[in-house]
């Protein structure tokens, strides 16, 4: 038993880590200037962007796995995931990204603390 529960630590610890090529100070500039940050705010915790815009709410990044990130991102950019809200259109950023671009945004919100 305590071989299997070795085993299953190390494999977890593999996985976390696996997404963990981004960088983080290039994931802040790019967030800043691929306009995450107006929608998502500065720490990935904002839920209500615009004030008097009836949206869906903003799903907080902050703190989220990068691989979840990174797959969310992936998933609009090859439009699996759509979303061409007039304001937001994930979808239609995501086609702009490298595969780089998302790694690091993904690593600088993986790193922000939720409130």
């Amino acid at each position: 038993m305590h071989k299997f529960a070795l085993i299953f630590c190390f494999a977890s610890s593999m996985a976390s880590t696996a997404f963990a090529e981004g960088d983080y100070d290039n994931g802040k500039k790019l967030a800043k200037s691929w306009h995450c940050t107006n929608c998502h705010g500065v720490t990935g915790n904002e839920r209500w962007p615009v004030k008097g815009e009836v949206l869906a709410s903003i799903p907080m990044l902050a703190g989220q796995p990068a691989g979840y990130l990174i797959r969310t991102l992936n998933q609009y950019k090859t439009r699996e995931r759509v979303d061409d809200h007039e304001i937001s259109k994930m979808s239609e950023r995501a086609q702009s990204l490298s595969d780089q671009d998302i790694e690091d945004i993904s690593a600088y919100f993986s790193a922000q603390k939720r409130y």
